[in-house]
């Protein structure tokens, strides 16, 4: 018996751990049920996230959806319906409604995008594939300058300020929006948007091309060395070839700087 012992002392030790990351786990598809209350929108009827793709929209989402979003919200397919409408792209200008854009270095956010390009075909793609990609930002873009000059209330968000610090998020929200967020609310929702539990509920859709219905978390959603360096370095300068032809609609908000014609 004593040499048994180390082994089942092994196991109850792994199923101990197990049913701990089993615990820790939050399901995005649901999780708008855990928060303490649903926070009002005192200053307009919607907000419309309209953004480029691969800019941490999907992060966004949730945690306005999590604040604002009714219990009974519809899932993707009716999206349009729900107070939080998430798009790439609206073509109209709405008085009613906050739009809120999150934007990021266009070389990385094209990089991205391409990857998951990859993931939903399961294979690497044509450098060709990236002309349609480097469209879809400039286009997005070219809404965002569209939003502004037309004095519609936009809220700007930079990728690189809030992917890895949510409570800086959630500071801008409480003061755009003239909200008190619960203390518990900000502990939940780092934990269940933080990195490792994202992964875990896009662990069970297998491609990009699968996607949660609620929480709009796809499968592949967050880069896993799929590409290696050395095509990351050729995708980049091909990206940054293909963005250099119109690159002004980018200086204006900090990126390809060192392109000619930035802004001054």
């Amino acid at each position: 018996m004593l040499f048994f012992r180390p082994y089942f002392f092994l196991l109850f030790l792994l199923m101990a751990m197990r049913a701990h990351c089993e615990e820790d786990f939050i399901d995005l598809h649901s999780f708008v049920k855990e928060r303490t209350q649903q926070y009002p929108l005192k200053t307009c009827k919607k907000i419309y996230l309209n953004t480029p793709p691969r800019t941490g929209s999907t992060l966004v989402y949730n945690v306005l959806r999590f604040l604002f979003e009714n219990d009974d919200h519809k899932p993707w397919d009716g999206n349009f319906w729900n107070l939080i409408v998430k798009s790439h792209g609206d073509p109209f200008l709405r008085s009613d409604v906050i739009y809120i854009t999150t934007i990021r270095d266009p070389v990385e956010a094209c990089l991205s995008h391409y990857r998951v390009y990859c993931s939903k075909q399961g294979k690497i793609l044509p450098i060709e594939t990236l002309d349609q990609i480097v469209q879809g930002q400039q286009q997005s873009f070219k809404h965002l300058e569209k939003l502004v000059s037309n004095k519609m209330r936009v809220i700007i968000l930079e990728y690189e300020e809030i992917v890895d610090n949510l409570g800086f998020l959630l500071a801008i929200l409480e003061n755009k929006f003239n909200i008190t967020i619960d203390p518990r609310d900000k502990d939940f929702l780092q934990r269940a948007l933080c990195k490792e539990n994202v992964i875990r509920n896009a662990e069970k859709l297998h491609t990009f091309s699968l996607i949660d219905e609620f929480s709009l978390v796809h499968g592949s959603h967050i880069d896993r060395g799929e590409l290696s360096k050395d095509l990351q370095e050729l995708i980049r300068m091909e990206i940054l070839q293909r963005l250099s032809e119109q690159p002004s609609l980018f200086q204006k908000w900090g990126y390809l700087r060192g392109l000619p014609n930035a802004c001054k």
